[in-house]
């Protein structure tokens, strides 16, 4: 019966004419974050080692604290499916035939993928916005067993946050595959070679207008090319010129990420808008402030921020250039 199927998926999608006319190229929009993944082990969706034990930690957080929101839905349906995939060793990645697609997977509003997208901003808002919430649920968090030491939790969390938000920075690319290469590859076992089947159909019933082409085969990366968005050319990925041209994207970012990494070592980093001041310690715990109201502290914030008293005024050893909103006659000081 296996080998009924094999002969009529061959006679169906080699020996007959293309219905739809077909693509002759399919794209895959990414972040140069994963290349090195790529280049060793192929576009398969198969995430990085280091980022899936990430994922999955964050994941699990976010299960305790949220049992019954969308949020735990889509974290523990992600954490599950991709788990299970990488167990199985079973490649699943998203082709398009179109280049505006591609474009927006290479780009911010995707920089990581869609599920790692998704998670990375819940992660953000527990670090950035709802900091106080997750210091109140991390007894609940150990109770559970999901963690063991509250503090290296929130250092472990706030690690996490440096690793993405330098993957952030990281230059999207374009990815192409051609179909005269696909067509030529020679499928190393039966399930291989059923998926190497239904990858020539995609192509072959794909347009410039497709939005996505499932593809359960592993594209070695030997049949990858780097899409130029400048001149529209293609360039083998594994190349001198591959090489070259990557290098130039990450060479316009390199001082970004330099300077990124240099703030992460810093006790403390500052961020401000119009309207509050953001204090995120090294230790991953953030305390946000209100521009326009005197800020209420309480004794843990004064050994968090080393305060001293300067005059009529309370300055922060380890900020010392920063003027806060706090003074010695405030009822903590006295």
């Amino acid at each position: 019966m296996i080998h009924h199927n094999k002969k009529y998926l061959e006679h169906k999608y080699e020996h007959t004419k293309w219905q739809y006319g077909g693509a002759e190229v399919l794209y895959h929009g990414t972040s140069l974050y994963y290349i090195d993944s790529i280049i060793k082990n192929g576009l398969n969706r198969f995430y990085p080692d280091d980022l899936l034990r990430d994922i999955h930690y964050v994941c699990e957080i976010i299960r305790v604290m949220y049992p019954e929101n969308e949020q735990n839905v889509y974290t523990s349906w992600f954490n599950e499916s991709k788990t299970e995939l990488r167990k199985k060793m079973l490649a699943i990645v998203s082709l398009t035939g179109s280049l505006s697609v591609a474009k927006e997977f290479a780009e911010k509003e995707r920089y990581l993928g869609e599920g790692p997208d998704f998670i990375i901003n819940e992660l953000y808002k527990l670090i950035e916005y709802k900091n106080d919430e997750l210091m109140q649920k991390l007894p609940i968090l150990k109770q559970s067993g999901i963690i063991n030491n509250e503090q290296e939790t929130l250092k472990k969390l706030k690690q996490i946050y440096d690793k993405f938000s330098i993957a952030k920075k990281y230059p999207g690319v374009i990815l192409a595959v051609k179909y005269n290469d696909i067509k030529n590859y020679v499928p190393k076992n039966e399930m291989e070679e059923k998926a190497h089947i239904l990858l020539k159909n995609g192509f072959k019933q794909a347009d410039k207008q497709t939005y996505e082409v499932i593809s359960y085969m592993n594209i070695p990366s030997e049949f990858l090319y780097i899409y130029n968005e400048s001149n529209g050319e293609f360039i083998k990925l594994i190349s001198s010129d591959g090489k070259q041209y990557m290098d130039n994207l990450m060479s316009n970012v390199n001082e970004e990420l330099n300077l990124l990494k240099l703030e992460q070592k810093k006790d403390v980093r500052i961020f401000e808008n119009n309207n509050y001041v953001r204090f995120m310690f090294r230790d991953g715990r953030t305390i946000n402030m209100e521009k326009n109201k005197r800020w209420q502290l309480n004794t843990d914030d004064i050994s968090l921020f080393k305060f001293k008293e300067t005059g009529e005024n309370i300055t922060s050893e380890i900020i010392p250039n920063f003027t806060f909103n706090v003074q010695r006659s405030d009822p903590i000081f006295v």
